[in-house]
């Protein structure tokens, strides 16, 4: 992509089919520079580019799951279209996190009345009652990442999906002995905590190797 392209997709991004259909504005690149009124550190933070739609509902028919039963989180909302997405698909309930007020603003204005957006540190987010489906789209670093694991691991026993996509800090989750990984994409990485139906499970191969690859990555 050259400069102009990237300027365009930047500031001025043409609406993709799903901003099309649903009249939003959830298209571009929004980079890091360009966040305003953020909560905690910018430095943690990734650049937010949307969604796959389709990819998206894939990777949640994955998981097996009905919905319903289910409370949808998705940390680094940004502009909401995975939370426009998650509402679609009649998760019990919908809740974005975003750090950077500038996001928020534009996400709430696109979700309307089909989800919450929480303008907070995702570390310090206290995740809502009842089982959970977690999603990631790699929107900080693996200090950021290591505090929300902390504070799902503290909610245990519970039924938890983490869906992390992008996942360029998967080691700080395959550290976790509550988490198994459930599902592996090209992009993506879900994972389901262990206690769901009260086993626990060696998420590595059960032979013990997941205490030393923690060892060599903490």
């Amino acid at each position: 992509m050259n400069f102009l392209k990237r300027l365009r997709y930047e500031f001025f991004p043409k609406p993709d089919a799903f901003d099309r259909e649903h009249g939003t504005s959830t298209s571009g690149h929004f980079a890091r520079i360009r966040m305003r009124g953020v909560v905690g550190d910018r430095k943690h933070a990734v650049a937010y580019e949307p969604s796959d739609p389709e990819w998206f509902r894939a990777t949640v028919a994955s998981l097996g799951i009905n919905p319903r039963e289910y409370t949808f989180v998705d940390l680094g909302c940004g502009k909401g279209r995975v939370l426009i997405l998650a509402a679609e698909l009649g998760f019990t309930a919908v809740v974005g996190v975003e750090f950077a007020a500038s996001l928020a603003k534009i996400g709430r204005r696109n979700v309307g009345s089909l989800a919450k957006i929480v303008c907070q540190d995702a570390g310090e987010y206290r995740f809502p009652d009842g089982p959970l489906v977690v999603y990631m789209y790699n929107p900080f670093d693996a200090s950021v990442l290591s505090r929300v694991a902390k504070s799902l691991r503290d909610l245990m026993p519970r039924d938890i999906f983490v869906c992390y996509v992008n996942s360029r800090h998967a080691h700080v989750l395959d550290c976790e002995p509550w988490l198994s990984r459930v599902v592996e994409k090209e992009l993506a990485t879900c994972y389901r905590s262990s206690w769901h139906d009260r086993q626990i499970m060696n998420p590595i191969d059960g032979t013990g190797r997941k205490g030393q690859f923690c060892k060599e990555f903490g």
